[in-house]
């Protein structure tokens, strides 16, 4: 129920179906967002449940973190096995910058199921999938800003259990969708 309150683009469609979140992307070049209407600003960590469904193989999709007036970074992957991390400055719409270019990991599950997660504790930024840490960065650019899921380009991807927590030892849930 909470979703209705979110920020959806406008660049494809979403649905929520046998409870996960359904995304699709409807335009090449353009992405397709969910926000939350939260923003964070101290150390936290942010993990999403993925299942590539359908459509073009090389597009992204995954975590933006960060995110303020067009501004943010992204941790994508795709469904033929690769990662990036991107930084976008808010001066062109959908216009970025490799933090850590594209790569490509054995830890991706091509055209299948993968969790996604972020730790990020000051200016470090950590990045795992499926539990392997693949990528980690130190970038002072933002550091408060929402987090959100999404879709590049003609695909649909299905997200499920976003949670965003305190970076603690426990973990404690400060915003989930299941």
């Amino acid at each position: 129920s909470e979703i209705a309150t979110w920020f959806k683009g406008d660049n494809g469609t979403w649905k929520v179906e046998d409870g996960q979140l359904k995304m699709s992307g409807g335009i090449t070049g353009a992405i397709m967002r969910v926000i939350p209407r939260r923003e964070f600003s101290d150390d936290y960590v942010v993990w999403v449940d993925t299942e590539w469904i359908s459509g073009e193989e090389n597009s992204t999709y995954g975590i933006f973190y960060g995110a303020s007036n067009g501004r943010g970074y992204g941790f994508n992957i795709s469904a033929s096995g690769g990662f990036i991390v991107s930084r976008w400055d808010g001066k062109e719409e959908n216009v970025s910058v490799p933090i850590y270019d594209w790569k490509g990991h054995s830890s991706i599950a091509k055209n299948g199921k993968n969790r996604l997660r972020i730790d990020v504790a000051g200016f470090k930024h950590t990045y795992y999938i499926n539990s392997i840490a693949v990528a980690s960065i130190v970038d002072s650019t933002y550091s408060d800003g929402r987090v959100g899921i999404g879709v590049s380009a003609l695909q649909q991807v299905a997200f499920d259990n976003l949670s965003v927590a305190e970076r603690s030892p426990l973990l404690k849930p400060i915003v989930t969708s299941q």
